[in-house]
């Protein structure tokens, strides 16, 4: 609103000030002579003075508080802003910002899937409308929706990722939708370690040695807590079923047959309602 800030100028200041003196001047002459030719009380004369002079004071103040009045109709708030890649509709005149709305995703490490979102603006499908789809907060890709205002894009759930609920979201300029990502079972790794001689050549007694192994979870490198069961095979045969876990420090390679020198061991965890499963295998050769 634009107010005047200039002051009046001496012109209409000094015009008012006469036409009040002349009002004086004439008010008193009149009061003194109707009172004594009349005897008028001097409160009527008195009221019709303040009368004229409040007439005279507000046709002074007119064009003052005209100018107070605002220039014209100030700007109505501006509505939402449309979301993305200028994309908007209008209802009733105001303006429909998308709803973005994803489906539950489920998933285990090393999977892949397909992150999905639904657009729709006034209750009608959106193509063309770009989003970006984020992953637990790391960006995953863009993907734009297609007639049916759906986008999808495909996703390798990564390995590390833990038995937790991910937030999964899809976001354009001032628009975002959420959804989760549940992973039920960690990733595991199983690998085999060196070997270890009990009995070197050349030295009396058949050949033997152990070696080592680990499962650990890919997420944090540790191991599995409680233990669980492994099978072990060493050239194509179980070796002790059933009776082996994944804490064993050292596992014991069996006697070789006349002529052979080398042992094929396998050895692997099945998984279970927690870990996925894993395996490894080397071949031991002795000296």
């Amino acid at each position: 609103m634009t107010r005047r800030t200039d002051a009046p100028s001496a012109a209409p200041r000094a015009s008012f000030q006469d036409a009040l003196s002349r009002t004086d001047r004439r008010f008193s002459r009149a009061d003194h002579a109707d009172g004594l030719r009349k005897g008028a009380p001097a409160r009527i004369l008195g009221g019709m003075k303040i009368s004229a002079l409040a007439a005279l004071v507000l046709a002074s103040a007119l064009p003052s508080l005209a100018s107070d009045r605002p220039a014209g109709a100030s700007n109505p708030s501006a509505g939402p802003t449309p979301a993305s890649g200028g994309v908007s509709s209008r209802s009733g005149g105001v303006q429909v910002a998308p709803v973005v709305t994803l489906p539950n995703r489920f998933g285990t490490p090393g999977e892949k899937i397909k992150l999905e979102a639904d657009v729709r603006q006034g209750g009608s499908a959106l193509s063309g409308f770009a989003l970006g789809f984020w992953v637990d907060g790391k960006k995953a890709g863009d993907a734009a929706t297609d007639a049916s205002g759906r986008a999808s894009l495909d996703y390798t759930v990564p390995d590390n990722f833990v038995q937790k609920h991910y937030e999964v979201k899809a976001t354009a300029p001032r628009v975002e939708g959420k959804g989760d990502l549940s992973i039920f079972k960690c990733k595991t790794v199983l690998k085999l370690g060196d070997l270890i001689w009990g009995t070197y050549k050349d030295e009396p007694g058949a050949p033997s040695g152990s070696y080592t192994f680990s499962l650990t979870r890919i997420s944090d490198g540790r191991g599995l807590n409680p233990a669980v069961p492994v099978e072990v095979t060493v050239n194509g045969t179980p070796y002790n079923p059933g009776n082996i876990k994944s804490d064993a420090v050292l596992l014991p390679l069996p006697p070789l047959p006349a002529g052979q020198k080398t042992w094929k061991v396998k050895v692997a965890f099945a998984g279970n309602d927690s870990y996925l499963a894993s395996a490894d295998e080397k071949t031991f050769t002795k000296p």
